[in-house]
């Protein structure tokens, strides 16, 4: 179940319309060509800020980790064994 909610994690990253991830490619040959170079040019940075969001903006990282909760919860994994996977998963603590 643990692995469901990490595969359900990159899908929605994935997903997203942001340089630098495939959501993004999809939506670029639509782009007029001088958004299209602008936005490439920050392909980088997009992604460093939104781990940066991910880790560092608790609001942003709930919103993050519930879109992940429905989507798991959608095809019928029990959110409860991802969470015990996840503690499993932390050994170390």
């Amino acid at each position: 179940a643990f692995l469901a909610l990490l595969q359900a994690s990159a899908v929605v990253l994935n997903l997203l319309p942001l340089p630098g991830f495939d959501g993004y490619g999809a939506i670029w040959p639509y782009l007029p060509a001088h958004l299209r170079a602008q936005f490439d040019r920050y392909a980088g940075y997009a992604v460093l800020v939104l781990f940066l969001l991910l880790f560092m903006v608790p609001p942003f990282a709930r919103a993050f980790w519930g879109l992940v909760g429905l989507l798991v919860d959608a095809v019928g994994v029990p959110l409860g064994l991802a969470r015990l996977g996840y503690a499993e998963f932390r050994f170390w603590d």
